[in-house]
């Protein structure tokens, strides 16, 4: 990798196209986590492209070390996400090259001046740092308690994932019981019934022993066994736990001039968000201050606001917002 690099930017050099060539990396999510497959060539790389295996309907801890490269210094994509996942990829100043909002996405964020603001600071109530704008309302989704577990219905899969499934394990995307592991045997009713109480159970695998099989956090990743069965609960989204952060925000601040800040929501059904904000760590008057929402074919229109800290619906899942100082 830093013979490619190099390579790149005498050759870059050699064309009059000055330093440094710029270098994408485009990688899948396969079985050991990307961050760490690919570690050593962040420092060496200008942009990240994620794609094939990422599960983008996951929860916030999973963009953040999985999804973005923000945390790594570097910009990023999303490989296949769709436009429900852009207003989460927002958070972490990612959009998606390969799909039909595309170009509108990029004529938004040219608009806001957000390289100006990308050049200044960067805050996120994803972070450990605090951040000047806070999600008020953003603990908990709207849909409340998990549902009751007699009212689930689920897909059969046959010949479906089982214990040893190289996506996770009982601390992250599976929660495994048979040979020998703590929750064994289970019958397929006491299954049924743990999965459904669980909003983050995406379905499970059964063997019809009762010795194997694991509660799933994501739809994807199967591993295909003979013999035993998998339990899907259709449309299934993942909800974050009770208690847990479902609305989380990003501002991208050149100080005193504007700011571009980013709202997503991981609660499926959507909810309002209202903003708290420190105005004087942004260089902004509330009293002289424009605040937009940046058309964006396809996925949020145009309006204006009097006030940035809300009430905004996220039917959407979020909502993009521009304060420029009047």
């Amino acid at each position: 990798m830093i013979r490619i690099r190099r390579a790149a930017n005498a050759g870059a050099e050699a064309r009059g196209l000055g330093l440094p060539a710029l270098l994408d990396l485009h990688t899948g999510r396969e079985g050991t986590p990307d961050a760490c497959s690919y570690a050593s060539h962040y420092p060496l790389v200008d942009s990240v492209w994620n794609g094939e295996g990422f599960d983008f309907s996951a929860l916030p801890a999973y963009w953040l070390v999985e999804v973005s490269s923000r945390v790594h210094g570097l910009t990023g994509d999303m490989l296949g996400a769709g436009v429900s996942a852009a207003f989460r990829g927002a958070l972490f100043g990612m959009t998606t090259r390969n799909s039909a909002e595309a170009p509108a996405w990029w004529k938004a964020w040219d608009a806001t001046g957000i390289a100006a603001a990308a050049a200044d600071s960067v805050f996120s109530t994803l972070d450990l740092l605090p951040s000047p704008v806070q999600v008020v309302n953003g603990t908990t989704c709207s849909g409340g308690a998990p549902p009751n577990p007699g009212s689930c219905n689920y897909t059969v899969t046959r010949d479906s994932y089982y214990d040893g499934n190289p996506c996770g394990n009982a601390a992250g995307n599976e929660y495994c019981f048979g040979d020998g592991s703590p929750v064994s045997p289970l019958t397929l009713a006491d299954a049924q019934a743990r999965c459904c109480a669980d909003a983050l159970c995406g379905g499970f695998s059964y063997e019809p022993s009762g010795m194997n099989g694991c509660m799933k956090r994501s739809n994807s990743c199967l591993v295909h066994a003979a013999g035993i069965n998998g339990y899907q609960k259709p449309g299934f989204v993942p909800q974050p736990a009770p208690g847990a952060t479902a609305t989380h925000a990003t501002v991208f601040s050149a100080f005193g001039m504007h700011a571009v800040i980013a709202v997503a929501t991981w609660c499926p059904d959507g909810q309002s968000a209202t903003l708290q904000i420190d105005y004087a760590a942004l260089g902004l008057d509330p009293a002289h201050l424009n605040v937009t929402a940046p058309a964006v074919q396809g996925v949020q229109a145009a309006a204006s606001y009097a006030s940035a800290e809300g009430p905004f619906a996220l039917a959407g899942g979020g909502i993009v917002l521009l304060l420029r100082a009047t």
